[in-house]
């Protein structure tokens, strides 16, 4: 037998309470039409994360423990521009939401997971990013010395900076790179979110277009924090390649040593990318054959796509995964299967 979690008797389960007010107008004949929703839902005894005890045996276990809010508004608008022999019928939805830790049983409280830490802190936003700022790499011996600049070992030993090192923000100006030196480097939740959608038709044909998107959020990239740290002999991708190698040289990628006895590979704003998208999420044309053999209503040849092109920046495989339900858990991205892209033809016979 082997435990999964620690027994918690007093382990409950969420009290969510909700507000919501909205407003629906038609206007031209219901050919403009406009949905405005508002809302606030407050959530008390969250279920969390909490760090154990290490003589338990476990690293964490589970708990009932803060109260957040979170606020948002929806709007939507759909209109037929065009309205006759051929229509045009087009829609946006945009979405915004915001969140703030109001109750917690600590002032601040750090949660480790997957190598990132996730910041929760009264009056702050739920589930930031809190690592370390970067500056580039030192590209010469003496550059790392005149930044003077020490990393903090776990037995408290000072080990300066040098040449092809990570060039850490020194926030408290010590001249020592520590834990007091880590600060909020990133924000999962989007600024703005949203869809496009088109429909033309006319004359039995009919093409259908949708465009969803995200804005503002951050990702932290497990996968490369794995594969570009240089810490052991497992592989790395290619952008090791550009590597410190040598005095002089300038390039965004520290030097490689075993075991990274410095921590250049340390959580911080290296391995945190802007995970906006714009997504050609589906896009569909029919035709509506016009012949109606005896005992058949209706012959429509069609072809649809999804997912078939994603415009983004960041480097991992899809900016668009959810790797848990859990709120802490949002915007770390381990590797997961990336959406399908798929093509569907077929013929649809109404009887």
């Amino acid at each position: 037998m082997i435990k999964g979690n620690l027994y918690n008797p007093t382990l409950q389960w969420e009290t969510v309470k909700k507000l919501n007010t909205g407003l629906d107008v038609s206007a031209f004949n219901q050919r403009l039409s406009i949905r405005i929703d508002l809302y606030q839902n407050r959530t008390e005894d969250m279920i969390n994360i909490i760090e154990a005890n290490p003589l338990s045996g476990f690293d964490f276990y589970v708990d009932n423990d803060g109260t957040f809010t979170s606020s948002g508004t929806d709007i939507s608008l759909h209109g037929r521009i065009i309205n006759g022999s051929f229509k045009w019928d087009a829609g946006i939805i945009l979405s915004k939401y915001k969140t703030e830790l109001i109750e917690f049983s600590e002032e601040r409280r750090i949660t480790p997971l997957y190598g990132a830490n996730i910041l929760s802190q009264v009056g702050q936003p739920i589930n930031q990013f809190y690592g370390y700022k970067t500056e580039g790499i030192y590209a010469t011996q003496a550059e790392a010395e005149a930044a003077g600049l020490n990393a903090l070992m776990p037995n408290t030993d000072l080990i300066p900076f040098s040449a092809g090192d990570v060039i850490f923000e020194d926030s408290d100006h010590n001249d020592t790179i520590d834990k007091r030196d880590m600060q909020v480097i990133g924000d999962p939740n989007p600024d703005l979110t949203g869809l496009f959608t088109s429909s033309l038709s006319g004359k039995g044909i009919t093409l259908d277009i949708g465009l969803r998107f995200s804005y503002g959020n951050d990702i932290f990239n497990h996968l490369r924090y794995r594969l570009e740290s240089m810490q052991n002999a497992d592989n790395q991708t290619t952008a090791v390649i550009n590597r410190w190698r040598g005095e002089g040289q300038e390039t965004h990628m520290p030097k490689a040593i075993w075991n990274d006895p410095i921590d250049n590979s340390r959580f911080s704003d290296r391995w945190i990318e802007d995970g906006s998208y714009l997504r050609l999420s589906y896009v569909s044309l029919s035709y509506n054959i016009p012949v109606k053999p005896p005992f058949i209503n209706s012959i429509e040849v069609f072809v649809s796509g999804h997912n078939l092109y994603t415009w983004t920046s960041y480097l991992g495989m899809d900016p668009d995964f959810s790797l848990s339900e859990a709120t802490l858990m949002q915007g770390i991205d381990i590797g997961l299967t990336p959406q399908p892209r798929s093509v569907l033809m077929g013929i649809r016979i109404g009887l």
